[in-house]
């Protein structure tokens, strides 16, 4: 006789989302733990919208991106129907959503065959009030990454445990 095991977690929703930040950018380049704290703090603070990696060929050019993008408006819906916390299963390895496991792989084969370097930035969260004693506080800089339009392919994956997150992979040849 076959016996079945399942295995379950729960986490508060926010600590959900601030694991896959902090795994997609910890696989997908070369970040500082400061930096990764920073971003963190931002998203307790939801001032940011988007993370984003960038992989720029040796002209400086953007071929790839990588992007995080979090939905604070849905998220504060989860947490009004009482889903502050967020359920996964055996499919989740080490915590990381099979969406950003894949765009992650994707993401670093293009940036491995393509001899491409990658650095990170993030945009603002429009609800947020910006304003320079905010940047401060939170040591946010002068400015944000724009938004990118991008001419090649894109694909981009809502997390089903996490509808406030998306995760996208988008690039140029």
């Amino acid at each position: 006789m076959a016996t079945t095991y399942t295995y379950t977690a729960t986490f508060a929703r926010l600590e959900l989302i601030k694991m896959q930040v902090r795994v997609a950018l910890r696989r997908s380049l070369n970040i500082s733990e400061s930096d990764l704290s920073k971003i963190e703090r931002w998203l307790d603070e939801r001032c940011i919208k988007q993370i984003i990696v960038y992989a720029k060929d040796s002209n400086n050019l953007c071929r790839a991106k990588l992007e995080l993008e979090i939905d604070w408006d849905e998220y504060n819906f989860q947490l009004s129907r009482g889903k502050a916390r967020v359920t996964i299963d055996d499919r989740w390895v080490d915590g990381t959503a099979v969406e950003v496991d894949e765009v992650i792989r994707i993401f670093n084969k293009f940036v491995s065959s393509n001899s491409l370097s990658t650095s990170w930035g993030f945009t603002l969260n429009p609800r947020w009030t910006d304003t320079s004693e905010n940047r401060q506080k939170l040591g946010i800089g002068l400015g944000s990454a724009p938004p990118e339009k991008w001419k090649g392919q894109g694909r981009s994956y809502t997390i089903p445990e996490l509808s406030e997150l998306r995760v996208g992979f988008y690039f140029s040849e």
